[in-house]
């Protein structure tokens, strides 16, 4: 497999109201992924496609994610945006829909206890928060979990300590 592509890292923090917001995006754009399955064979062009025919991994051209963190002493409100493109579905040549997906959190830092240095932390939040269904695919699941998470809207509960 030869590959090229971009990564861009981007963040920028500013003051508003009484906290700080913090923008941060990561976006990957692959511009080719050339797969050779034996020496000397036929170059094929995997970029944007399933791969299943392959024996390669998915690799949908764009994925970006963009995180948006509001801090307010003790408290931290993040906004995650994801963002996966369409790609070909090599198998039944359908092209699979993009796959975007919306998550949020609230973390609220307690005090250090016992002479620690920093206090516990709990975060609630909620992961693809619309419960987007991922494409359907030629698969067991109905879903290339190497791309998407197949088990949809998940809210948890997270308590932290660092020793």
């Amino acid at each position: 497999v030869e590959t090229d592509g971009v990564d861009l890292s981007v963040g920028y923090t500013l003051p508003l109201g009484p906290g700080d917001l913090d923008i941060a995006n990561q976006t990957t754009y692959l511009a080719s992924y050339d797969i050779q399955n034996t020496p000397g064979g036929p170059l094929i062009d995997g970029a944007g496609s399933r791969n299943k025919l392959t024996n390669s991994v998915s690799t949908p051209r764009w994925r970006s994610n963009t995180r948006f963190t509001y801090l307010l002493g003790d408290h931290r409100f993040t906004a995650v945006a994801r963002y996966i493109s369409g790609y070909k579905e090599d198998v039944s040549n359908i092209d699979l829909d993009p796959y975007p997906t919306f998550d949020l959190q609230y973390t609220y830092s307690f005090a250090p206890l016992l002479g620690l240095e920093e206090g516990p932390s709990i975060d609630l939040g909620v992961i693809n928060l619309e419960n987007r269904r991922p494409p359907v695919v030629n698969e067991t699941l109905g879903v290339d979990s190497s791309v998407a998470d197949p088990r949809g809207r998940m809210v948890y509960v997270k308590l932290r300590q660092k020793l």
